[in-house]
């Protein structure tokens, strides 16, 4: 497909609306492929990546403090809206490629432009171009679904996590705050059973409890400021570490896909006067680490600085002024800030495409 598109833009090069179209079509696909390729040729570290940010979640899932269970599963819901979204989206894709059927083969128009070095409106070249394009739909779907999806749960659950921290952060200095443990009370079991999102009281989502990551930490015997400021600080490299690791595998992508939003975004509006989802909702879901320094600062260090602690308290003070980025090649960070650049840049393109055609006109 992205072969006879390339073919078509060619023929078709000094028609702008035909080649306008046929960008649509090539941009997507290619960012597509690179995403199918870059998940196939590392998907060993994908999936160890993918383990690496759930484990703790499927241990807190159970955790006795009320606040957290709030938060994961009001993370589960969006997760299912997620999903929901780009299923239909991808029914919808492929729908409107299969479901005119009979009129395609009647009219021998494919859906899909194309340009081919053989007669592809005979049959039974053209079902089989036909099928083809269908199958190759599917095939690109499912791969967006599959990277998508991912990417916005490793978001949504690193979230989860630096809000948890936060929370751990400011209970560092006050032992009289217990930890939570990994047995869930009825009491609370059935107040999350009966959860609904928009009846969600503020106090509920509070975090009254300092919140362990493994079975280890929640079995300490002699609690103290340091092994919880510890135990805060070794987290939050962890997690440092695991956007690290994904800004290796994926930042080229993340870099394809900032430059396809921008110019699918300049030719959609372009082709709208005539006549990108996932970017909006990984910046609305990117990280708010913001609020993580403060709360490192908040924790009581100042009250516990020793020899032995200086160290630690130091390394956990500047690491939390080092600002979480999701990276999108060697020029690109992933932030609200990147996407309204895209958007203007955009539609500057735009207004110098409308303009050069009502000056043709």
């Amino acid at each position: 497909m992205v072969a006879a598109n390339i073919a078509d833009f060619c023929i078709n090069i000094d028609d702008i609306l035909e080649v306008s179209y046929n960008l649509g079509f090539i941009l997507a696909l290619i960012t597509t492929n690179f995403k199918a390729a870059a998940i196939y040729y590392q998907q060993n570290k994908f999936r160890q990546l993918i383990d690496d940010v759930h484990r703790p979640i499927s241990l807190l899932k159970y955790s006795s403090d009320l606040g957290v269970l709030t938060i994961i599963r009001t993370g589960l819901v969006f997760q299912r809206c997620d999903y929901g979204a780009y299923i239909f989206s991808a029914a919808s894709t492929v729908g409107t490629n299969i479901l005119p059927m009979k009129l395609v083969l009647k009219t021998r128009q494919l859906p899909v432009r194309g340009e081919y070095p053989f007669n592809g409106t005979v049959s039974p070249n053209f079902e089989i171009i036909y099928g083809a394009q269908s199958y190759a739909l599917l095939v690109a779907c499912l791969w967006v679904l599959v990277f998508d999806t991912t990417l916005l749960g490793f978001i949504r659950w690193i979230n989860v996590q630096l809000v948890i921290l936060q929370a751990n952060f400011r209970h560092c200095d006050d032992i009289a705050t217990g930890r939570a443990s990994f047995s869930m009370s009825d009491r609370n079991y059935q107040i999350i059973k009966g959860f609904s999102l928009f009846g969600v009281p503020e106090e509920q989502e509070e975090i009254r409890s300092f919140i362990p990551f493994t079975e280890e930490e929640a079995n300490v015997e002699d609690d103290s400021f340091v092994i919880r400021f510890r135990s805060c600080v070794m987290h939050h490299r962890r997690l440092i570490s695991h956007l690290n690791e994904f800004n290796d595998l994926f930042n080229v992508v993340l870099f394809g896909q900032i430059l396809t939003s921008c110019t699918l975004t300049c030719v959609g509006l372009f082709q709208l006067v005539l006549v990108g989802i996932l970017t909006f909702i990984i910046i609305k879901n990117f990280f708010k680490n913001d609020k993580l320094s403060v709360s490192i600062y908040q924790s009581g260090w100042e009250n516990n600085i020793s020899k032995e602690t200086k160290g630690l308290i130091l390394n956990g003070l500047i690491q939390g002024l080092m600002p979480m980025k999701m990276k999108a090649g060697a020029f690109f960070i992933f932030s609200m800030k990147t996407y309204l650049t895209v958007i203007r840049t955009s539609y500057s393109y735009f207004a110098i495409l409308s303009t050069t055609t009502s000056s043709d006109d």
